[in-house]
C-alpha cells in the first residue's frame, strides 16, 4: 500500500523531470520513524524514474539537536542506504539554511503517522503545507484526548527510545 502511494507520487511529480537533484529530508535519531522499512523502496522508485543515485541527497533535519553519527545513519536507514547514498545533517546554526524547504522549493512531502508500536499506519503526501496540516489534524483526532477533569497526579513518559535518548528530550513527557 505505502509503496503504491509513493510510486504514484513520484510518478506524478517526476513526469516532466528525468534528471536533476533530489533531496529527501528526514528526521533525526530522536524520532522513531522506521525509514529502513520504506526509504529503500522510495529510493528505488526515484532511481527508476531516471534520477541517478549520485543526484540523491538525504538531508537529516536535526533541528537544534546534535549531528548524527554514522552508526545512527545505519540504525535509521539501514546499512545499504547509509553506505550507498550521500547523507548529511542540516545545520540549524547556519542562517542561510532557516526554512530551507520553502527557499529551495519542495515538489512534494510525505508525512507518516506511527502507532504505539511504531508502525506506519497512515501517510499524507503532497504540498508541504497541506500534507503536514492534514497529518496534524489526523494525529490530533487520535492522540490528543480532551482532559475532562483535573487530576491530583499525572504519570507521563517521553515515549521510550529514541524519544528519551537524552535529558533534553524529557520535555516531551511534560507537553
Amino acid at each position: 500500500m505505502f509503496r503504491d502511494a509513493i510510486h504514484n507520487i513520484i510518478r506524478i511529480n517526476t513526469a516532466d523531470k528525468k534528471t536533476g537533484k533530489v533531496v529527501i529530508v528526514v528526521s533525526d535519531i530522536t524520532r522513531p520513524i522506521p525509514y529502513f522499512a520504506f526509504l529503500p523502496q522510495m529510493l528505488e522508485l526515484i532511481e527508476s524514474s531516471g534520477i541517478s543515485k549520485d543526484e540523491i541527497l538525504i538531508l537529516v533535519a536535526t533541528g537544534m539537536h546534535r549531528v548524527s553519527t554514522y552508526e545512527e545513519y545505519i540504525e535509521m536507514f539501514g546499512k545499504e542506504t547509509a553506505e550507498n547514498y550521500k547523507i548529511i545533517d542540516h545545520n540549524s546554526e547556519c542562517e542561510e539554511a532557516l526554512s530551507v524547504a520553502k527557499a529551495v522549493g519542495v515538489d512534494f512531502s510525505v508525512n507518516v503517522i506511527l502507532n504505539k508500536n511504531r508502525n506506519v499506519i497512515k501517510a499524507f503526501a503532497g504540498n508541504i503545507d497541506s500534507a503536514h496540516l492534514a497529518a496534524c489534524d489526523f494525529v490530533t483526532g487520535c492522540a490528543c484526548p480532551t482532559v475532562t477533569k483535573v487530576a491530583d497526579v499525572a504519570l507521563t513518559s517521553s515515549g521510550g527510545y529514541p524519544l528519551d535518548a537524552s535529558f533534553y528530550q524529557c520535555v516531551k513527557g511534560i507537553s
